[in-house]
């Protein structure tokens, strides 16, 4: 168990475990998982299909409560999803009757926010 916390870190999971109910039984996708990461650190998770990678992915970003532990983003407890996390997930899941340009505005479409400036801030990250 883990007793100190490193005030530092920018993402903590303290002793995260994971379990999903499937209808035969239940399944441990994480178990007692500890990691820090710190500013400017580049962080990789390596694992073969089915590890859990995803799963802490979607912790981190809220998307995911965990079953027991827990997962703090610059010191505050992990509750919802955060508008300064985000990942791309391991499949693709784009509409195909939209451009490259509308699938980027999706999210923003979705939270109300796809003003005419915001539209000009994706133009102008795809170019950097």
């Amino acid at each position: 168990m883990i007793t100190s916390y490193d005030t530092s870190s920018i993402i903590s999971l303290k002793n995260v475990s994971m379990s999903y109910n499937t209808p035969s039984s239940e399944v441990l996708a994480l178990k007692n998982i500890s990691f820090d990461v710190h500013k400017n650190e580049f962080v990789s998770l390596v694992g073969s299909s089915g590890c859990g990678k995803s799963t802490i992915l979607s912790i981190i970003s809220g998307l995911l409560k965990p079953s027991s532990g827990e997962g703090l983003y610059k010191n505050s407890k992990i509750q919802n999803s955060n508008d300064d996390i985000g990942y791309m997930l391991q499949h693709d899941h784009l509409f195909p009757w939209c451009t490259v340009f509308e699938n980027v505005c999706v999210g923003l479409k979705i939270r109300k926010l796809d003003t005419n400036d915001n539209k000009e801030k994706v133009i102008y990250c795809r170019h950097c």
